[in-house]
């Protein structure tokens, strides 16, 4: 796994020379930049090829110079599996096929160029830095649930999610068939909405109507099974009609 500092970040933790860049699988690169938000960094760390991200706060020059592959990694695992939904044995099955972690320089312009523009969008999302804990949840899982041209064709329009994911499968560290794929949040929040609107009093038509639309337009069909789908939406139709 390669970490790619930009020449901003390796001065400011005073790292004299890194190595070119050598890996070939974009999923195992990911780019570091910084900015300052409230006098401290503001950590940005962004895959090469999905553009998953994760953001951070608080974490000084010198830790990251101690341990910037440690600190990345643990910050990785926590967005991946918050995120996603990615069991441990899974992120642990791409940390071993990514290898030894090492920093480098950036991997070109399209990696940088895409993580630029993601720490030029960040301040427009009116979301907080938390300046109380390192790892912002919120910033984070906006970033990934981010839109991006993918391809050349109109269509070719992706959520960063499904495109690590789609990496991941493609990589062989998640399937079907190995039965680990990410049931992740948005699943979990639906069903329990769901449950929850069938328990509780008053009227439920407008709140199922909105349930359904959001089953309907999940972006996550590896996530809800085609039963799952129909599950939720039996149960809704009977609460439209109560």
């Amino acid at each position: 796994m390669e970490f790619g500092l930009t020449e901003k970040l390796r001065k400011k933790i005073k790292i004299d020379t890194l190595p070119e860049a050598a890996e070939q699988e974009p999923a195992f690169c990911w780019e570091v930049n910084f900015d300052i938000a409230f006098r401290k960094l503001i950590l940005f760390i962004v895959n090469a090829s999905s553009r998953f991200a994760v953001i951070a706060y608080g974490i000084t020059p010198g830790e990251l110079k101690k341990d910037l592959p440690g600190i990345a990694e643990g910050l990785i695992r926590q967005a991946m599996r918050d995120c996603i939904g990615l069991s441990e044995p899974a992120l642990d099955a791409y940390f071993a096929a990514a290898g030894e972690a090492r920093l480098t320089k950036t991997h070109g312009k399209k990696p940088v160029g895409n993580m630029m523009r993601l720490m030029m969008d960040a301040p427009c999302w009116r979301a907080p830095v938390y300046t109380d804990i390192m790892y912002q949840d919120e910033l984070t899982d906006i970033a990934n649930h981010e839109i991006f041209k993918d391809g050349p064709r109109d269509g070719d329009y992706r959520v960063v999610m499904e495109k690590a994911v789609d990496d991941l499968m493609r990589l062989g560290i998640i399937s079907p068939e190995k039965g680990n794929m990410p049931r992740g949040a948005g699943y979990e929040e639906l069903k329990k909405a769901v449950v929850e609107l069938q328990l509780g009093d008053g009227p439920k038509a407008e709140k199922a109507d909105v349930l359904m639309s959001a089953v309907n337009e999940s972006r996550w069909k590896h996530i809800i099974s085609k039963e799952e789908t129909e599950c939720l939406l039996k149960r809704l139709n009977v609460l439209r009609s109560e």
